[in-house]
């Protein structure tokens, strides 16, 4: 049955990316075939919105910087193009014009997604914790308003992973380092999410959430297709 589902999962990422114009598929990294990583790594890497190592790697035990997961989230609102074209000078003394990561630091600090330090640095390098991943993606959900009322940083932003499903499946606790497992994991759940858009301005500024506004349908423009197989030679596959 296993591997089944896997055939499955292949003919439905074929299909997607051949209608929808995604960016090429690449395979399933061979570290993470078979484990629980498989699925949201497959998803993300055929998306453009993670990518593997040189070596056809992903390593997912390994910890994710600040300035990989500014590029991350920046990505998963499909705003790659506009990072390219706010690459240059940044606000931070630690983070040059040149530095790979710079549009993708630009972009997501004009977002209001990742900030500072208090010393005027960004810390790029710097590994992600947990509650950090989960702050910036309910952030580029636009759910801060509701994760404020909540508490705030972080207890109102992990309620919010929890109450939407964002946390759905992940094994993170509040203080942890976020491996690049985790958070293909984290950024899976996010995509399928209904979204949180600013429904009142001035002084009757309201915020609800939209049914059916998604990242998936709405930023990266991947609509969902439902299809019929069939037919589907099974006689290399275990029932």
């Amino acid at each position: 049955m296993k591997n089944l589902n896997k055939l499955f999962a292949v003919i439905v990422v074929v299909a997607m990316l051949a209608t929808l114009a995604v960016p090429a598929f690449a395979a399933v990294p061979s570290d993470v075939d078979g484990t629980e990583y498989e699925t949201a790594v497959g998803r993300l890497v055929a998306l453009g919105i993670l990518t593997g190592r040189p070596d056809g790697t992903f390593a997912p035990d390994e910890t994710i910087t600040r300035a990989e997961f500014a590029a991350v989230v920046v990505r998963m609102l499909g705003y790659d193009s506009a990072a390219a074209a706010a690459k240059g000078q940044t606000k931070f003394s630690d983070v040059s014009a040149d530095y790979w990561a710079s549009g993708y630091v630009n972009l997501a600090s004009s977002l209001g997604i990742i900030n500072g330090r208090p010393d005027g640095t960004f810390g790029a390098t710097d590994p992600v914790r947990y509650e950090e991943a989960i702050t910036m993606i309910v952030r580029a959900l636009q759910y801060e308003p509701k994760a404020k009322t909540l508490g705030g940083y972080p207890t109102g932003y992990l309620a919010i992973a929890s109450q939407e499903g964002i946390d759905d499946g992940v094994a993170g606790t509040a203080g942890m380092y976020a491996p690049r497992g985790l958070v293909a994991q984290l950024v899976d759940n996010s995509l399928e999410v209904d979204m949180m858009d600013q429904t009142g301005y001035g002084t009757d500024t309201t915020f609800e959430v939209v049914e059916g506004m998604t990242l998936l349908n709405d930023f990266l423009k991947l609509d969902k297709y439902e299809g019929v197989i069939e037919s589907v030679d099974t006689d290399d596959y275990e029932l």
